[in-house]
């Protein structure tokens, strides 16, 4: 049997992880999942306005979000890595923390738009 190594199974770990909570199985289940939603007074939009169900798109944004996230998280974990440079340590540090923000301001907007905007 081939060994596998622990950081290809964390990888895959956290691959997994990201899809469980842009809501990867939903998008499976659900047979004819629409990419836009289309409201009372005709316009599109990408985002279901409810928190019961969701539309392909806004599940693809939920993953990149969640992606930048751990991204962020990670980026930031290996700039304490980084001894012998201090200004590669500071500017990994700086976009790991970006990153993060940006996740976290996304998937903040993404859920107050399901929840107010559209009600």
């Amino acid at each position: 049997m081939p060994q596998v190594s622990t950081s290809s199974v964390a990888w895959a770990a956290v691959a997994f992880m990201i899809f469980l909570t842009g809501g990867g199985i939903y998008i499976i289940a659900t047979e004819n999942i629409p990419a836009v939603f289309t409201l009372a007074d005709g316009r599109w939009s990408m985002v279901y306005p409810g928190a019961s169900e969701q539309t392909l798109n806004e599940g693809l944004v939920a993953m990149v979000l969640n992606l930048f996230m751990f991204g962020g998280i990670f980026l930031a974990y290996r700039s304490t890595k980084v001894v012998n440079d201090r200004g590669k340590a500071n500017n990994m540090l700086m976009l790991g923390a970006g990153l993060l923000l940006i996740g976290l301001a996304g998937g903040f907007y993404l859920y107050n738009l399901k929840l107010t905007v559209f009600r």
